[in-house]
């Protein structure tokens, strides 16, 4: 009994010894940290929070030096670009010259003739195609009094597909003839051949798609409600702002493959886009009574929807606003020589037709379904009248 109390009492003995102890073995630990290294009463480290701080300020600080690098970078490329202004017609000059075969740009004048010849010979055989083939069909599909777009769209979409065949004939007619002419290892001939070609094609089917939207010379299937005065009008502007964009478009890409110095490429690009704007916007103003009036369907502002009038009120400023951007981001991407991708109103026009095909075939389809619906109910036998005895009607 007495072993097994004195048992008890060590054990109580070295349980207290540890728990007095345990200030002093912490205090060893501490003592420890500070021979490691570690500051006696160290600040606790930062949390997340102030780390997301830390980031939200450093990217803050990155973007307004990114920034002011992109401000200072593009005054710089200003200044380099309007400095090459005197040189351009020199630059023009010397690429046209270095571009050629010979070094002589004369060269290209007579290039440019024969490219003239051959589109002359191939719009000579579209004629014999137009004159026997094509005046015939499009004569025969038209009718005396057409009624809505179930029967103008069909005759619409034949003149254009005949007229995309007639191109198509010029091209490869051009194309057959010239080919025994040039060698194959001229490139820069082959070249401006494909530009020159590609050019006369791009302007022949925007004036197509343009006669087919405004039909200026055949009122009977015009769509939209414009006096033939102003249709006519309408459809000479937008065909001389089509030809004046493409051809500068043109020349400026043959230039360019030549190995234009790139600040003039620059200020050439820019002086392109405000000719093309200043032309869009001219032409926009003149026509400004015939778009509107076809926009509210030759109705009046009081007769026609809130929609209607709407859109007749404010395409003039969205078209200026879009002018105005669209130059802008034009003339900074080419100070800064990035990619200037598809032209704008190349792209808008796109856009536009898709938008107005989508449109007429939708309408097409409606009024071709509402005719034959009603054709179906006039062949249908109506059933007589029986008639009553004098009993039965009392």
């Amino acid at each position: 009994m007495r072993h097994r109390l004195k048992e008890f009492l060590q054990a109580l003995t070295v349980t207290l010894s540890l728990c007095l102890g345990a200030p002093a073995a912490a205090q060893s630990f501490d003592d420890y940290g500070l021979l490691g290294g570690a500051s006696q009463g160290a600040e606790r480290p930062p949390d997340l929070e102030a780390y997301g701080q830390i980031a939200e300020t450093y990217r803050a600080g990155s973007a307004l030096d990114m920034t002011q690098r992109q401000v200072s970078r593009f005054r710089e490329r200003v200044k380099t670009t309007l400095m090459r202004l005197p040189r351009a017609a020199d630059d023009i000059g010397a690429a046209i010259a270095g571009g050629s075969p010979g070094g002589d740009g004369r060269f290209f004048i007579g290039l440019a003739a024969f490219l003239v010849f051959l589109l002359g010979v191939g719009r000579a055989v579209a004629t014999l195609f137009a004159v026997y083939v094509g005046r015939p069909v499009f004569m025969s599909l038209q009718k005396p009094h057409p009624q809505g777009l179930c029967d103008k769209l069909p005759v619409l979409a034949a003149r254009v597909g005949l007229t995309v065949a007639g191109l198509a004939i010029t091209l490869a007619t051009a194309v057959l003839v010239g080919s025994g002419f040039y060698p194959e290892d001229n490139e820069v001939a082959l070249r401006t051949a494909i530009i020159v070609f590609a050019a006369y094609g791009a302007v022949r089917l925007v004036d197509t798609l343009w006669r087919m939207i405004l039909a200026p010379f055949l009122r009977d299937y015009r769509v939209p409600v414009i006096e033939d005065r102003a249709a006519v009008r309408l459809y000479r502007w937008l065909y001389a702002g089509a030809l004046i964009d493409i051809a500068l478009s043109a020349a400026l890409y043959w230039l360019d493959t030549l190995g234009l110095q790139p600040e003039t490429a620059a200020l050439l690009t820019i002086a392109t886009g405000m000719i093309t704007t200043a032309l869009v916007a001219a032409g926009g103003w003149v026509n400004r009574h015939a778009v509107s009036g076809a926009i509210l369907g030759g109705k009046t502002a009081r007769e026609a929807s809130w929609l209607s009038v709407a859109f007749a009120t404010l395409w003039g400023p969205a078209l200026l606003v879009y002018l105005a951007v669209t130059l802008t981001v034009l003339a900074y991407r080419a100070i800064m020589a990035a990619p200037l991708g598809p032209p704008p109103l190349g792209v808008a026009f796109a856009v536009f037709m898709a938008a107005l095909v989508a449109y007429a075939l939708t309408v097409f389809a409606v009024e071709r379904l509402a005719r034959r619906q009603r054709e179906r109910l006039s062949r249908a036998p109506h059933p007589e009248p029986v008639a009553l005895s004098q009993a039965e009607a009392m």
